[in-house]
């Protein structure tokens, strides 16, 4: 047998070995096929709902990461526009219908995000957090600091209703895990997170705006 059959061979073997090994740790890190939501036929009761802000206009990246941290409203495109507004009221009329009750609301403190979250929870306080804020907003050590502490609220079991966070389409992105598939949301998309305790979660799927919600 040539050197190069023998070669192949052991690659070959290494390749099984590795794939037997993914397979026996996949279970215990609840990696998850991606799936789309329908609320209508899903029980909301005691989980998470991740959404990002609904659209708004263009805007400069370095300019919006400015104006987010304060949360101003005034320059376009820091604000939901007009689309925007309207598709916020959609959500919020079938969150209505479906007698969805949040248990806690937290939101990045850009305008557009706070701006969501009040359309749609009309009256109900929303907590600020500056972690929320999209990544080209950050400080290094907000980027550090807010992979845990998202996982905490992630984790952490709901009592009663929905916990509803308010954010971009990178806010998933800080947990840097697998079993998260839609890391990156489009605008009005939400995700649906089952919380386990003790720093664990199940990602359930995403409830794209504009078909479910």
């Amino acid at each position: 047998m040539s050197k190069l059959v023998i070669f192949f061979f052991l690659i070959s073997l290494g390749f099984g070995a590795h794939s037997d090994a993914v397979a026996d740790i996949a279970p215990r890190l609840k990696v998850t096929v991606p799936q789309i939501l329908d609320p209508s036929s899903l029980q909301l009761d005691k989980l998470i709902l991740v959404m990002r802000h609904t659209a708004r206009d263009p805007m400069d990246a370095q300019a919006l990461a400015i104006v987010d941290r304060v949360g101003t409203c005034d320059l376009r495109g820091a604000a939901l526009n007009q689309k925007g507004k309207e598709q916020a009221q959609t959500i919020a009329k079938k969150i209505k219908k479906l007698s969805i009750k949040p248990e806690k609301i937290l939101s990045s403190p850009a305008c557009r995000t706070q701006q969501l979250a009040r359309i749609i929870f009309d009256g109900h306080p929303i907590e600020i957090h500056h972690g929320l804020v999209h990544s080209v907003a950050k400080a290094d050590d907000e980027a550090e600091l807010w992979g845990p502490l998202l996982l905490y609220w992630l984790s952490l079991p709901v009592k009663n209703g929905v916990r509803f966070i308010s954010g971009h389409s990178d806010t998933l992105k800080a947990l840097n895990q697998k079993g998260v598939p839609h890391r990156h949301l489009e605008e009005g998309d939400a995700a649906v997170i089952k919380p386990l305790g003790n720093k664990q979660f199940e990602y359930l799927g995403i409830i794209p705006n504009g078909k479910c919600l």
